[in-house]
């Protein structure tokens, strides 16, 4: 400070003896038993240098040269003492003082103007950031605002935020500006009054910021306390630029915006708020729009009143979570084509603390656990099936392509009945015991009735040999009926289809290619899960339940004992896809040439019956047994000399194929075959 008057010098011990004794900080002052030798010292480990300003000098009173030596510290040894310690330096104007008092040398630092009348305050920067400010009651205990102004200070301009407290009921307050994402960025004070003191209005106009925090995002906190009740408010704000606040020019409003700062105490109900334009501008109304995730969820127009503030509550559709944002713009009717900028605030995010996290997440978790506790004893009910409950129906569809395929279904809907609790309905069972027995009317009867409908696939039929079976052509009325029904509204069984091992997706009909559909033998399981609980739980579930879960009758597990039969129709059967046709009616369809020439790509080599003698497997041995290693199906006919066409016509390149030779195919194992 400078010795400017007796009261002057008295007033800062009374300072200094004041920050000691209630404010913790260790004050040095000259008047208070500090050597004049030791000032270059300690300016190595200060952490604040303030500069008390003075009216003018007086040169009737001595001038200590200690004050010389504090400045001549401050200006040379503080790029020192810097560089060990973080050293912050300010200006402090005292009542009736301006800032054309600030000395050349400190005009650069921080500078703050506060109003002392009847109000102790403290100084802080590295503890307040871990200052907490709770939600606190809303006792009125006066209102904050805050207010952004340009200042300009020789060659420099900034823009300066003024915090003003009117209605003052609250004896201790504390507040703290922090820039987002950067929390060593810190400026706090805290405030005491006493309640005996009436305070209308208060402000504080600490110049903390630079012209590089332009567009910066900052947050205000402040906690206000009377008696045992408390106050807290949070607002966020991005700090203008000089410019944007400059009223000198009213002319051109082009570049004016209203500051604008957004209070996010009640959150998820959001108050922004705004300062008026002079009334010199000739402003009457401001737009007003709101933005989610830069979607426009809200435009209001507001007209200009005689406060100074204007605000808006948004919450009309509380409890909203989002990332809100919002925009003030000037509007002139005068002058339609006047384009004004507009104040942004910054992004807000609602919804997304770490308490409603933890709250979301226990209540779905304990939704979680009620749910798959209800499917658990869901799960243990049905497998507890008495043998009183009624089993599925389930109709089966196939082609009657060959002698072994429909003895493979025969059996396929026989396993279903005996073993797995399933009544599955076939034509060549089920037709016979009707009174009509007219496939049709059985058909139009079982769709009445059905749960589920299988559609097998089935092996392409050899055109010179036709449909075999005694009810032939039947599943064009099945397919037709099915067609008819799945249209229909009330149609609420299940279809499926499943695949032998015999056959190819290419041999499954077409109006049921886009069903689910099952492998046999390898998804045996998931296909009676599915026939007995799959419209009762989740889908997400099926699988799962089907693997971990308690087997069903009749299951995989079941066919090494149950299953003999069908294995072997299976095996049969597919052998006997293999096999070359050897009908009569061969040659009398016209084919010769061409037509063997196919027949021998299912042919390998032929062997002849002087050289060697081919190795026979008995096809009717149980599947399992089948090694997966290349094995001879037995040939049934062979090719017929009278087969061919012996003319000469057409016949040129084609090897005659002796009546004794026989015909050799590879067969794999059904466990191992690429299907």
């Amino acid at each position: 400070y400078w010795l400017s008057t007796l009261h002057h010098v008295q007033a800062m011990v009374a300072l200094a003896e004041f920050l000691r004794d209630y404010c913790a900080l260790k004050a040095l002052l000259d008047h208070l038993n500090v050597p004049e030798t030791e000032t270059k010292e300690l300016a190595l480990h200060i952490i604040w240098v303030i500069c008390v300003l003075w009216e003018g000098l007086c040169m009737c009173v001595y001038v200590c040269v200690f004050v010389h030596m504090a400045l001549d510290a401050c200006q040379h040894q503080r790029p020192y003492a810097c560089s060990l310690s973080e050293c912050f330096t300010f200006s402090v104007l005292v009542k009736r003082q301006s800032i054309s008092s600030i000395k050349c040398v400190f005009l650069s630092f921080l500078r703050c103007s506060i109003f002392f009348c009847g109000v102790n305050f403290c100084l802080f920067v590295a503890a307040c950031s871990t200052w907490t400010f709770s939600s606190g009651y809303r006792t009125h205990t006066g209102s904050v605002r805050l207010i952004a102004f340009p200042q300009c200070e020789e060659r420099y301009s900034f823009s300066v935020l003024k915090i003003l407290f009117k209605d003052v009921k609250w004896t201790t307050l504390q507040f703290r500006f922090v820039e987002y994402q950067n929390e060593s960025r810190t400026f706090c004070r805290r405030f005491t009054v006493s309640s005996h003191n009436s305070i209308p209005e208060l402000f504080y106009d600490c110049r903390w910021t630079d012209s590089s925090d332009y567009d910066k995002t900052f947050i205000f906190q402040y906690e206000a306390q009377i008696e045992s009740y408390r106050e807290a408010g949070k607002y966020w704000f991005k700090l203008p630029s000089y410019s944007e606040l400059d009223v000198t020019n009213e002319k051109d409003l082009t570049h004016w915006t209203p500051f604008l700062y957004v209070d996010v105490s009640e959150s998820p109900a959001l108050t922004v708020r705004w300062l008026q334009a002079p009334q010199s501008f000739g402003i009457s109304k401001y737009e007003l729009k709101v933005y989610d995730r830069d979607e426009l969820k809200e435009t209001k127009v507001f007209s200009s009143t005689n406060e100074e503030e204007l605000s808006y509550t948004y919450s009309e559709y509380l409890p909203k979570y989002g990332e809100y944002r919002f925009e003030v713009r000037l509007r002139n009717d005068s002058c339609k084509n006047c384009t004004y900028l507009a104040s942004e605030s910054p992004v807000i995010n609602v919804g997304d603390s770490a308490k409603w996290a933890l709250a979301v997440g226990v209540i779905g978790g304990l939704v979680v656990t009620c749910l798959l506790g209800a499917i658990w004893y869901s799960w243990k009910s049905m497998l507890k099936r008495p043998e009183t409950v009624k089993p599925p129906k389930l109709l089966i569809i196939y082609t009657q392509s060959s002698e072994t395929h429909i003895k493979v279904v025969e059996e396929l809907a026989q396993y279903l009945r005996k073993f797995c609790h399933v009544d599955a309905l076939l034509d060549k069972l089920d037709i016979s015991k009707t009174k009509t027995q007219d496939p049709y009317e059985w058909y139009n009867d079982a769709f009445d009735h059905l749960d589920f409908v299988m559609v097998v696939s089935s092996p392409p039929l050899q055109k010179c040999c036709g449909q075999v079976g005694l009810y032939r052509d039947v599943e064009n009325i099945a397919l037709q009926f099915l067609k008819n029904k799945f249209s229909g509204h009330d149609f609420r069984c299940q279809v499926f289809s499943v695949l032998l091992p015999y056959c190819t997706e290419q041999d499954i009909p077409n109006e049921a290619k886009h069903f689910l559909k099952f492998r046999l033998i390898k998804d045996w399981d998931k296909m009676l899960w599915f026939i007995h609980f799959g419209s009762k739980l989740p889908a997400f579930l099926d699988s799962t339940c089907a693997l971990l879960g308690p087997k069903l009758p009749g299951g995989e597990s079941d066919f090494s004992v149950n299953g003999v039969n069908l294995l072997k129709c299976m095996q049969q059967a597919q052998c006997d896809s293999l096999k070359v046709c050897g009908h009569k009616n061969l040659k009398d369809e016209g084919v010769s040439k061409s037509k063997i020439t196919r027949l021998q790509n299912f042919i390998q080599p032929v062997q002849d019956m002087t050289d060697s003698h081919p190795e026979r497997v008995d096809c009717s041995k149980d599947v399992s047994e089948v090694s997966p290693d290349v094995q001879v199906c037995e040939d049934l006919s062979g090719i017929s000399l009278n087969d061919l066409d012996l003319t000469g016509a057409g016949t040129s390149g084609i090897e005659l194929v002796d009546k004794q030779r026989n015909v050799i195919k590879t067969v794999y194992d059904l466990d191992v075959m690429a299907l």
